[in-house]
């Protein structure tokens, strides 16, 4: 058998030595609800100033929101493993902090591998992944080294299959099928999920104007809520693709279905 010559064997040590180093990285980020921190929020400013003030004031609001939920489930004898997830990812989300979209995924893993077949989870698994991709916590040089780079890839497209697989698997639930819809747009362009965003948003369209025409989800497409989280939704998908006209339509909507002050504040600034 032939040998390898000296220089191939410390090109492979080399190489191996930088996968450790990288697992290193990547372990370090593993998060878990002992060594979090949760993060410092506001109350909502009384008046706005800019638009930035209202979209700092909403993601302040959903963070304080799910820290509650989040604090409530850690002091309960008996957790509602979903709520505390979804939690975890709705705080990484508004916050952009990545070690909670990264425990989010983690904990949606433990509901999935105890009940594979649950959809919603998958979906807000396959969303928590595209998510901890655009706020990865290894950036600048580091991403250069064949490792991170291709890990942060690997996260995009295990949120996308996980996505697809949710939307295959209950093809009518509007909620999957927002959650697809929006993490699709808000992806880079290159990752080639806006065509399909916006045909999820068109069916979603549809099914908000005439309830009645996906009848096992009428009476949730007829609540103030859905309509709330579908037109906030979809008007923030809108303007990431740069359609004014149809965020405009998104953002009226909005003022006129929900109750919450702040959304109606959104809106009017996002009109202006």
């Amino acid at each position: 058998m032939k040998l390898w010559s000296r220089s191939r064997v410390m090109g492979t040590v080399a190489l191996f030595s930088a996968i450790m180093f990288i697992a290193s990285l990547l372990n370090g980020c593993t998060v878990s609800p002992d060594n979090i921190t949760l993060p410092a929020v506001t109350q909502s400013p009384s008046t706005f100033s800019t638009l930035e003030d209202v979209v700092a004031a909403k993601d302040h609001a959903i963070m304080r929101e799910h820290i509650a939920i989040w604090q409530r489930e850690q002091a309960a004898s008996r957790k509602d493993a979903f709520s505390e997830a979804l939690a975890a990812y709705r705080i990484g989300a508004a916050s952009k902090m990545s070690r909670w979209s990264k425990l989010s995924i983690k904990l949606f893993d433990a509901i999935l591998e105890s009940n594979p077949d649950f959809a919603l989870a998958r979906a807000w698994r396959g969303s928590a992944k595209v998510i901890y991709s655009g706020n990865f916590p290894i950036r600048g040089p580091a991403m250069v080294i064949p490792g991170p780079g291709f890990v942060r890839m690997g996260y995009v497209w295990g949120g996308f299959s996980d996505l697809n697989d949710a939307v295959d698997a209950v093809p009518n639930d509007p909620v999957i099928r927002l959650i697809r819809a929006s993490t699709f747009i808000g992806a880079p362009a290159f990752f080639g999920g806006r065509e399909q965003g916006m045909a999820d948003f068109a069916m979603l369209d549809a099914w908000t104007n005439t309830p009645a025409s996906n009848p096992e989800n009428a009476d949730l497409l007829a609540s103030e809520e859905w309509r709330s989280q579908y037109y906030y939704n979809r008007g923030k998908a809108m303007e990431q693709l740069g359609n004014k006209a149809e965020a405009n339509k998104a953002w009226q909507n909005l003022q006129q279905s929900s109750s919450d002050e702040l959304d109606r504040e959104l809106a009017k600034w996002y009109l202006k």
